[in-house]
C-alpha cells in the first residue's frame, strides 16, 4: 500500500542502468567497461566451483547413465540397451520406492519451510517470543546421532509412544512405527522436520528482523503512517494492489475517511492485466459493503511493468490496453464508475514500452530509451490508448441513456 496526498510530489533517483549521451545529445543505455570487468571477475571466482561441480557431480551422472545401457560386472561390459530399465520397471518394489522418495522429498522440503515461516511470523512480535523460539531452535543444534537416539527412544516397540498408548488404550496393539510402510517414512519425515524446522525459523527471522519498523508500521491500520494521513485535510489517494485483501481495504477506507466525505478518498487500482479480473471485483464489493463514497482510478501502467531480456524495465502495450479495457467492463458490470485513468506518457518518439501500432519489440528498446525511472508510452501509443478511453466513455454514456429511457 502507498498513501499519497494531493500535494505530495516525489521523484525516484534510482537509475537501473548506466546512461551516456550520444553525439546527437540523446541519452542511451550502455554497459560500461567497469561492468564488463566486474562480470569477468565474477566469472573467474565462480570457475573453480563450476569445475568441481562438473567433475564431482555432472561427470559421474553422465557416466552412470552411460553404464546403465550395459551389463557391467566390474570386469566385463556387455551392451543390453534398455533391458536394465525394463527390469527396473517390472520390479514390484520400484513403485513403492518412487512413492517413498516423493513422500520424503515433499515432506522434508515443505514441512520445515512452512512450519518455520509460521513460527517465525508468529513469534517475531511476541513479548516472550525469544523463549519460544529457543525451544523450537534447540533441536537444530543437536547432531544427527543425538536426534536418532531421541526418536528411537520414542518410536521403538517398548518406547515412550507405545507406553502412552498402552496407558490410554490397554487393549490396542500399537503399530510398528519403524517397521511398517508407509508409517515408517512418515515418522522419519516428522523426525527430520523436528530437527530441521529450527534452521528455517532462523532464516525467516533474519529476513523479518531486517524489515524496517517504519515499513511494518505503514501497513498497520492503527500505525502512525495511517494516522498521519487521516489527519490531512487534502484529498488522499490510495494505491490498491493484489496484496491488499478485502478486510484490510475496508478497514483502511473507513479509517481514512470516517465521515464518508465525497471526494476525500481516491482508490487507484493497479492489479496488472493478469490479476485484474480476480482482484478488482473483490475490491469493489469490499468498498461497497462499507458504504464509502470513493473515486476509482485505474493505473494500467505499474501492474504491467516487467524486465526485458536486456535488463531494461518495460511495459507491454497490449497488457496496458487489456487491463484498462477490463477495468471499464468490470466497473460497468458491477454498477460502479471508473472516474479516472493514470497514464505515464511523453510526446517524444521514445521506445520504452513495446507494442502499439508500430509493433515495437524488445530489440527496439535500446534505440530511444530515455527514461531514468519508469517506461512511458510514446505519442502514438498514448493516442491509441486515448481512443480506447473515448470509445469506452461513449459506450458508457449510451448505456446510461438507454437505462434512463427504459425506466421512464
Amino acid at each position: 500500500m502507498e498513501l499519497v496526498s494531493a500535494t505530495d510530489v516525489r521523484t525516484d533517483p534510482k537509475i537501473g542502468a548506466s546512461i551516456r549521451r550520444s553525439p546527437r545529445g540523446r541519452r542511451a543505455i550502455s554497459m560500461t567497461h567497469r561492468d564488463a570487468r566486474t562480470m569477468a571477475a565474477v566469472g573467474l571466482f565462480l570457475l573453480p566451483a563450476l569445475a568441481l561441480v562438473a567433475v564431482l557431480m555432472i561427470a559421474p551422472f553422465v557416466d552412470t547413465i552411460y553404464r546403465s545401457f550395459y551389463n557391467d560386472n566390474g570386469f566385463t561390459r556387455t551392451w543390453v540397451g534398455l533391458h536394465n530399465y525394463r527390469t527396473l520397471v517390472d520390479d514390484p518394489a520400484f513403485g513403492r520406492s518412487v512413492v517413498n522418495t516423493l513422500m520424503w522429498v515433499a515432506g522434508t522440503l515443505l514441512l520445515p519451510v512452512l512450519l518455520g515461516l509460521l513460527l517465525a511470523v508468529g513469534t517475531n512480535s511476541l513479548r516472550w517470543g525469544s523463549v519460544a523460539r529457543f525451544s523450537l531452535i534447540l533441536p537444530y543444534a543437536l547432531s544427527g546421532s543425538a536426534t536418532a537416539v531421541v526418536w528411537t527412544f520414542v518410536l521403538r516397540s517398548d518406547g515412550a509412544l507405545n507406553d502412552i498408548l498402552h496407558t490410554l488404550a490397554p487393549g490396542v496393539t500399537p503399530p510398528g512405527w519403524l517397521t511398517e510402510w508407509p508409517l515408517n517414512t512418515v515418522m522419519m519425515i516428522l523426525a527430520s522436520t523436528w530437527q530441521g524446522t529450527g534452521a528455517a525459523v532462523i532464516l525467516f527471522l533474519v529476513g523479518l528482523q531486517a524489515i524496517p519498523t517504519e515499513t511494518i508500521e505503514a501497513a498497520q491500520l492503527d500505525g502512525a503512517h495511517v494516522e498521519y494521513m487521516r489527519g490531512i485535510s487534502n484529498p488522499i489517494g490510495v494505491k490498491v494492489g493484489t496484496a491488499m485483501d478485502s478486510t484490510w481495504l475496508q478497514g483502511l477506507v473507513t479509517t481514512l475517511n470516517p465521515q464518508n466525505q465525497p471526494g476525500r478518498l481516491t482508490l487507484i487500482h493497479r492489479f496488472g492485466a493478469k490479476d485484474i479480473e480476480a482482484s478488482l471485483p473483490r475490491a469493489i464489493e469490499a468498498v461497497r459493503q462499507t458504504g464509502q463514497a470513493v473515486l476509482w482510478i485505474c493505473d494500467p501502467m505499474h501492474g504491467n511493468t516487467e524486465t526485458a531480456a536486456g535488463g531494461l524495465k518495460t511495459r507491454r502495450f497490449e497488457n496496458i490496453l487489456k487491463e484498462l479495457d477490463l477495468a471499464f467492463r468490470i466497473h460497468a458490470d458491477m454498477g460502479s464508475y471508473l472516474g479516472g485513468v493514470h497514464i505515464e506518457l511523453t510526446g517524444e518518439d521514445v521506445t520504452e514500452c513495446t507494442g502499439g501500432a508500430r509493433g515495437l519489440t524488445d530489440a527496439d528498446l535500446q534505440r530511444a530509451y530515455r527514461s531514468s525511472v519508469d517506461p512511458r508510452l510514446n505519442h502514438e501509443q498514448a493516442l491509441e490508448l486515448a481512443m480506447l478511453i473515448a470509445e469506452r466513455s461513449q459506450t458508457r454514456r449510451a448505456d446510461k441513456r438507454e437505462r434512463a429511457a427504459t425506466q421512464s
